[in-house]
C-alpha cells in the first residue's frame, strides 16, 4: 500500500541528546510534583502550571537542538 523510506539512524549526539531531553523532563516532573504537593486542595493547577512551565522551553530547546545537530551530521557526510 504505502512505501516509506525509514528515517535516517540517529547520530550519537542526537542520541545523548534524546538521553539528555528524557532526564530534563524527568527532573521537570518531579520539581513539579514537589512544588504541588505543598497544598492538595491545589495540587492540579499547581502541577499543571509548574510542569508546563519547565516543559514547554525544554521541548523548543530540544527541537532547535535536533535540528542543528541534523544540520551539522549532515553537513559532516555531504
Amino acid at each position: 500500500m504505502f512505501q516509506t523510506t525509514p528515517p535516517p539512524p540517529l547520530s550519537f549526539r542526537q542520541k545523548c541528546l534524546v538521553v539528555l531531553i528524557d532526564l530534563a523532563v524527568l527532573a521537570e516532573l518531579c520539581w513539579a510534583i514537589r512544588a504541588a504537593a505543598g497544598d492538595m486542595d491545589t495540587f492540579t493547577p499547581v502541577f499543571l502550571k509548574t510542569f508546563f512551565a519547565l516543559l514547554l522551553p525544554t521541548l523548543a530547546a530540544a527541537f532547535i537542538a535536533n535540528r542543528v545537530l541534523k544540520r551539522r551530521s549532515a553537513g559532516a557526510h555531504a
